[in-house]
């Protein structure tokens, strides 16, 4: 078998793009490349969860796309969610144009749409600088690249308390005398735990209570929504048409196969919380506690 380098691979390539012989030339491609330090190849089963092939290290990312956020995968979707049989191309992602014509992709963190400002001269290559013209921001945790690696982004909760008191002994007591700073403190603290799973799902927090709240209800409108998951009803509107993209709720607002399994991941997440921060509760201590919350709800309504 001859061996070629990626470059000399990409004109056979990219003529059969668009051809029903394309899929055959891709794996035809990687066979008579050079060895590639890093290469990882996933595998999608039509029964069961992607998983990648051959004997390289699966790294924490990996591993949380095999287990659950290849749900959210447009092209994992495609092929094998909704049975698409025709040639899966980055046209197939595409949902509208944006500015100019240039195409937007459905579902992501948010992006920016430049008109062309200024070429330089950069030496052996031209610098572009473009001018922003339009930004949508989606409120989705984006993929980060940092030091070499992949991360994600979690939402920031707040600064750490200092080690040393810093306000005097009359201003802590009177905070901790305030049930309003204290009820604030404890939701700081339970954020720094439970955002950083939630956000491991894909879903952003307001995504992740709308699934909540719907796994639970039926025949429930777009105002029912605002007042159960307590955000405001434009980004009601923007979560349900996410996860409608996603395909995780119908239009009905029912949830469907993939929802579901979300969801129950959403509630272990949440139930397993709730779990850690009042192990040390008794029984008819933390009823009491939900009784007074549910008590104040009533009388704040």
């Amino acid at each position: 078998m001859v061996t070629l380098s990626l470059y000399q691979s990409l004109p056979n390539l990219i003529e059969s793009i668009g051809q029903e012989h394309f899929y055959d030339q891709v794996a035809n491609s990687i066979q008579t490349l050079d060895v590639i330090n890093e290469i990882k190849i996933v595998s999608y089963s039509k029964t069961d969860k992607p998983v990648f092939l051959g004997e390289c290290p699966m790294s924490k990312l990996d591993e949380m796309y095999c287990e659950s956020a290849y749900l959210l995968d447009p092209i994992y979707d495609l092929v094998c969610q909704k049975k698409h049989k025709d040639m899966v191309t980055l046209d197939s992602l595409v949902t509208h144009p944006g500015v100019g014509g240039a195409p937007l992709l459905t579902n992501t963190a948010a992006n920016f749409q430049c008109e062309k400002y200024q070429v330089v001269d950069g030496g052996d290559h031209w610098i572009m600088i473009g001018k922003v013209v339009a930004f949508e921001n989606h409120g989705r945790a984006p993929l980060l690249y940092v030091q070499g690696n992949y991360a994600g982004a979690i939402p920031f909760t707040g600064a750490k308390t200092p080690a040393q008191n810093v306000a005097s002994d009359k201003t802590l007591a009177r905070l901790h005398d305030s049930a309003i700073y204290l009820m604030h403190k404890v939701l700081q603290k339970v954020q720094e735990n439970y955002l950083p799973k939630q956000s491991a799902t894909g879903l952003s927090t307001g995504e992740a209570r709308l699934l909540l709240v719907l796994s639970d209800t039926t025949s429930v409108t777009l105002d029912d929504l605002s007042n159960l998951v307590t955000i405001p009803s434009l980004d009601v509107a923007d979560g349900v048409e996410s996860l409608k993209g996603f395909g995780l709720i119908s239009s009905d607002l029912s949830l469907t196969e993939k929802g579901q399994e979300m969801a129950e991941r959403l509630w272990a997440i949440s139930n397993q919380q709730q779990a850690d921060i009042f192990a040390n509760f008794k029984e008819d201590e933390l009823a009491s506690f939900k009784q007074q919350l549910q008590h104040l709800l009533k009388q704040l309504a």
